[in-house]
């Protein structure tokens, strides 16, 4: 059923757009430097929003400025197509509904995520990941509480699995994820645990990329930034067996 009204609903938006291009050509140059607005503006977006790292596009800032463009661009020639076929009352108007029903929706899940009561547990765990739980395999979210290292023994606290397991890729990826669990934290023990997981992500970088790492930091580093463009240029991260070997040999 859900998959049939998305069909629908793309081919009713199909309409709408053919029918705004058909009427509105002439500005498509107009609206290609809007397209190119709205992409760059995704971009400097996606350097703030830790969740842009869980997101479909997550860790292909082109691809997210690309679909950002595109959209921008489908959205103007549907509002006018939709003003040519339905009026300019009836566009307003279903433009007011979409966008009252996605506040709606941002804020109820804003506030279930709040209050502990996530009427989709299952959609939101895909969605914003569990920087607890990162681990080498797949995406780096398959990692399961029982499987992680660094349990306290006794205080029933879960702290991060060992960062030097993971890939530059999902330590760049946990760091971002991090945040958000520091945004939710309220008990004093949930924000000492945030902390520390930060700190020991923020160490892994700086003994795997030194250089890379200093640069983040130099060009003003912070706290929902992606490090991911300094520390995968920085040069050859230090591999873990030889730092073992280098530490045992002192």
């Amino acid at each position: 059923m859900f998959l049939t009204l998305r069909i629908l609903g793309l081919v009713v938006v199909a309409v709408f757009a053919a029918a705004g291009l058909a009427v509105a050509s002439a500005i498509l140059p107009l609206l290609i430097g809007l397209a190119v607005l709205v992409g760059l503006a995704a971009l400097c977006l996606r350097e703030e929003d830790p969740r842009s790292a869980t997101s479909r596009f997550g860790g292909r800032p082109l691809r997210q400025a690309a679909a950002a463009a595109g959209g921008a661009v489908v959205a103007v020639y549907v509002v006018v197509g939709m003003t040519t076929l339905l009026g300019g009352a009836v566009t307003m108007l279903a433009v007011a509904t979409a966008l009252a029903a996605l506040g709606y929706r941002r804020v109820r899940r804003g506030t279930a995520r709040d209050t502990g009561h996530d009427p989709h547990p299952g959609a939101d765990a895909a969605e914003t990941g569990d920087p607890m739980t990162c681990g080498p395999s797949g995406d780096g979210l398959g990692r399961s509480p029982a499987d992680a290292a660094g349990t306290e023994a006794g205080a029933g606290r879960l702290l991060p699995a060992d960062p030097a397991a993971l890939s530059t890729t999902e330590l760049c990826r946990a760091w971002r994820l991090s945040y958000l669990l520091l945004q939710k934290a309220r008990a004093p023990e949930a924000l000492a645990d945030a902390a520390e997981l930060r700190r020991r992500y923020l160490d892994e970088m700086a003994r795997r990329h030194p250089a890379g790492f200093r640069r983040w930091l130099e060009d003003g580093a912070r706290a929902a930034g992606d490090p991911s463009r300094y520390v995968r240029r920085s040069a050859r991260p230090v591999d873990p067996d030889e730092d073992r070997t280098t530490r045992e040999g002192r």
